[in-house]
């Protein structure tokens, strides 16, 4: 099968049409593309030469996480990841309700919030707790998941986009491809959190989420290139060791703003 194809529509509204397989495009690899067909657009009808910023390519890079597995950059990470997989394996997991998890179980819910109690708590988390919107958006799904089934400590897979200069000499900051990392994350709430009003108890939430995640090395890409790649057998063998969450976390970014308002 074809890995992209591309159609030009002639109609009253001309378009380009693309479809690319996820195998060769991630969800930043979308911007670049846009970005640059539109940079290059209008260089054109401006009688310019297009200019584009030139990336390593993904087959240098995928050749050099090998090397990037051993370097230094990487065994900064090791002592991180190790303590992590010990605390993880010290926890006792118990599945609440035994399902199939097979197509027929999934469930779509859709469902809205008040835009102006949304946005009121954004702006004072941003601006008065230096907290990221990805880290409140997580915060809501650690939130929900402790009220769902009142655990203390939530587990979670996170996805980044593994675009890190974890290779000396190679930046694909602008190139075209799939870069995702996923990595393990572990959320732990004080034990009075059932005794919290809503606002306290998602503010701890958010302080919790905010400090974790900051304090992980390289935001986790280090994680599966020493799970595949390291040359320590003990330390695949270790990260290997440790199951995946059923829930995955990705924040995409806002892409609400268009490459260029002009195209």
């Amino acid at each position: 099968r074809e890995l992209l194809n591309a159609i030009f529509h002639r109609l009253s509204i001309k378009k380009i049409i693309f479809v690319v397989h996820h195998l060769v495009m991630d969800g930043v690899s979308w911007r670049i593309l846009l970005e640059d067909l539109s940079s290059v657009y209008l260089s054109l009808l401006e009688g310019k030469l297009p200019k584009l910023l030139n990336t390593s390519n993904y087959k240098t890079w995928s050749k050099q996480l090998s090397t990037a597995a051993n370097s230094n950059f990487i065994k900064n990470d090791i002592e991180y990841w190790l303590e992590f997989s010990d605390k993880l394996s010290q926890l006792e997991w118990e599945a609440d309700t035994i399902i199939q998890n097979s197509v027929a179980e999934i469930e779509t819910i859709t469902g809205k919030l008040s835009a102006n109690k949304i946005i009121s708590r954004i702006y004072q988390l941003v601006n008065k707790k230096n907290i990221k919107i990805n880290e409140i958006l997580l915060s809501v799904l650690v939130f929900v998941l402790y009220k769902l089934n009142g655990k203390y400590q939530i587990r979670l897979d996170l996805e980044g986009h593994g675009r890190e200069e974890c290779i000396e000499g190679v930046n694909v900051s602008r190139t075209i491809g799939w870069f995702t990392s996923i990595y393990p994350i572990l959320f732990t709430l004080p034990k009075e959190s059932s005794q919290l009003d809503f606002n306290s108890l998602f503010l701890i939430i958010a302080k919790q989420v905010k400090e974790t995640l900051r304090t992980v090395p390289n935001n986790g890409v280090g994680f599966s290139i020493l799970k595949y790649l390291s040359n320590n057998s003990e330390i695949r063998n270790k990260l290997s060791s440790l199951n995946e969450s059923e829930i995955i976390f990705n924040y995409l970014g806002d892409f609400t703003e268009k490459p260029n308002e002009k195209n």
